[in-house]
């Protein structure tokens, strides 16, 4: 799975959990909001509640006020010396203002025993500690004398007096004191709505608080984030586009220049008579040499789409990483010695004998960075130094002076499609799929390449590691040395003869045919070439061959049809699938199918050969 694939998936993650998050968080908000508003409502209708009721109580108590300075007013006009009329007017009037004081005392009673208010309990309290009733009884009685027609001369005097002394004696003396009560606690209750107020702002202030901080500020994030990785994956897009572009100028370059050649020397080989026997081999190598250049290509380009597509596989082996080395030496120090620079194979310490390992996977690894390292190096030397790490870790320590690697290049160069010098006129070829490759299949074999160090100018150090498996453990050795392996080709007549050997070689493709069957005849085979299944058929009815190569992908009848139908009609010779299929699932299936083996085109003749020797020896 690639990175975008996975950061996809862990936003996705996200974006679910923040909607169950924004889901749990939004109910719990309102919940606390209601609650909220319902304690503040309560709180806010009681304290109104409480300001209406002190309201009552104070208007009542005006009233008693009023009353009683009223009544206290008119009753010194009672020692007066007035008209009888005026008498009756004046004792009319103190009878209306007590009416009007005994409906305000009576309503204040009903009112205190009716209301629950706290602070109105506290003022029936306060009323009873004066003795309120009482009080008002005994002035109320007072008027009653001075309005009395029974009442002697001196108790109206008294009476005059008493009122005059506008309570004097303490009955009437509270209503003052209780106003200055409720005008007290007025205030307490506007202060307390002016605090619920600030409380309910601060209450807000803190869920808007609450609300950023676990709603909207990872919702925030999570959209950056996005935006971000967007923007990253847009550019990342954009030069992974730009670096296709590059590589499909750079790989037509690739492919162009050795086509040039091989068709050039070809048509020269066609057309030029009058070439000898030395330029005709001249010709026919350099054909060859490009011939296999472009198939290289082919199959780095190949190996990069497995590897990314996760469909690479390994064949782990037990392998003798000496005569590995030397192979690699044997094929590679030609280059070496082409641009007359020194290529040395060293080893510190004790090396493992032998390894577990993909021989073909570690050569293509050691190829590339050796080849590399040749490549952009023009004088002095390449060094190969090999050592058993402690970790034990198989390690290939690669230096060479060439010309260096810019800072800003070390990591990029190992990114698919990507190259240090990209520009028109460059100096070095190559695909710029080498590293890439590399560092693939060493991470597949339990290791890495990384640069050690690079200076312009001087040269670079790549480490190559792998894990050698168990057996490289055990077998070790000090004793390691390079030499050049002798050429297969000079001992292979007398090695791999195949005389009187039928060989039966059936490939649509005709020239591919004729390749084989120069090939094999040069081996000592008597071989027979068919091009389609049909004839495959009818001919071994009547004859059978030591082996046959059979193409998989032919028109009318493929090469697995024609296998089936050979083992039907009782067939028992040897076949082996010959084809430009190298895939592993492809072979498992040849050899599900029921062929002997699997010979992957294209092919060289000693390999060919090997092959087939193996097959019929």
């Amino acid at each position: 799975m690639s990175t975008s694939i996975i950061s996809y998936n862990k936003n996705q993650i996200k974006i679910k959990n923040l909607r169950k998050r924004f889901f749990a968080f939004s109910t719990l908000a309102l919940l606390i909001i209601i609650a909220i508003s319902f304690i503040a409502f309560g709180f806010h209708r009681d304290i109104i509640d409480q300001q209406k009721s002190i309201r009552k109580v104070n208007k009542l108590l005006l009233k008693q006020q009023s009353a009683i300075k009223q009544i206290s007013t008119l009753g010194s006009f009672f020692d007066e010396d007035i008209s009888d009329t005026e008498m009756e007017k004046m004792r009319a009037k103190v009878r209306f203002k007590v009416s009007k004081l005994k409906k305000a005392t009576s309503e204040l009673s009903s009112f205190i025993l009716k209301s629950d208010s706290a602070s109105i309990e506290d003022l029936e309290t306060y009323l009873h500690q004066k003795s309120f009733k009482s009080n008002m009884k005994n002035y109320i009685q007072h008027v009653k004398k001075l309005l009395s027609d029974s009442s002697t001369s001196l108790e109206i005097k008294e009476s005059i007096r008493y009122l005059s002394k506008d309570s004097a004696d303490g009955d009437t003396e509270y209503l003052e004191e209780l106003l200055s009560i409720l005008d007290s606690e007025y205030k307490d209750g506007m202060k307390k709505l002016e605090r619920v107020g600030i409380l309910i702002i601060l209450l807000c202030i803190l869920e808007v608080f609450v609300v950023w901080f676990f709603l909207f500020r990872p919702l925030h994030s999570t959209v950056m984030n996005q935006n971000k990785q967007l923007l990253e994956s847009a550019l990342k897009v954009e030069s992974a586009a730009r670096s296709r572009t590059d590589f499909l100028a750079n790989i037509s370059h690739e492919i162009r220049t050795p086509m040039t050649a091989i068709l050039g020397y070809a048509e020269v080989l066609q057309t030029d008579e009058k070439l000898d026997k030395d330029n005709v081999k001249k010709t026919v190598k350099i054909i060859n040499q490009n011939a296999t250049h472009l198939l290289s290509l082919l199959d780095e380009v190949l190996d990069v789409s497995k590897m990314e597509s996760g469909k690479f596989e390994f064949l782990e082996q037990k392998v003798d990483l000496t005569n590995l080395l030397n192979e690699v030496y044997s094929l590679i120090h030609v280059k070496a010695r082409e641009k007359k620079i020194d290529l040395n194979f060293n080893n510190t310490g004790n090396i493992p004998q032998f390894i577990m390992t993909d021989p073909k996977r570690l050569k293509q690894i050691l190829f590339n960075i050796i080849g590399n390292a040749i490549k952009f190096t023009d004088t002095g030397s390449i060094d190969l130094e090999v050592y058993l790490e402690t970790n034990k870790q198989l390690q290939f320590k690669i230096s060479d002076t060439g010309c260096g690697i810019p800072k800003e290049k070390r990591e990029l160069i190992f990114a698919p499609f990507e190259q240090a010098y990209t520009s028109a006129n460059r100096q070095f070829s190559g695909t710029g799929l080498g590293l890439v490759l590399s560092r693939g299949l060493a991470r597949k074999m339990g290791g890495d390449v990384q640069i050690l160090s690079s200076e312009l100018g001087k040269g670079t150090v790549f480490l190559i590691t792998i894990n050698p498996g168990e057996i490289g453990k055990h077998s070790l050795t000090s004793d390691f040395s390079t030499s050049v392996i002798k050429d297969e080709s000079d001992y292979l007549e007398q090695d791999y003869n195949l005389s009187r050997k039928e060989i039966l070689v059936v490939d649509d493709a005709k020239e591919n045919a004729r390749l084989f069957s120069i090939y094999l005849e040069r081996a000592g085979a008597k071989v027979t070439i068919l091009n389609d299944g049909y004839s495959v058929l009818e001919l071994t009815q009547t004859k059978s061959f030591d082996l046959i190569l059979l193409d998989l992908q032919m028109p009318g009848m493929d090469g697995y049809q024609v296998i089936s139908e050979l083992k039907k009609n009782g067939y028992s010779g040897h076949i082996s699938a010959l084809t430009a299929h190298a895939m592993a699932e492809e072979v498992e299936k040849t050899r599900k199918s029921g062929f002997d083996a699997h010979i992957t085109k294209p092919i060289g003749s000693v390999e060919l050969i090997k092959k087939v020797y193996s097959i019929i020896g």
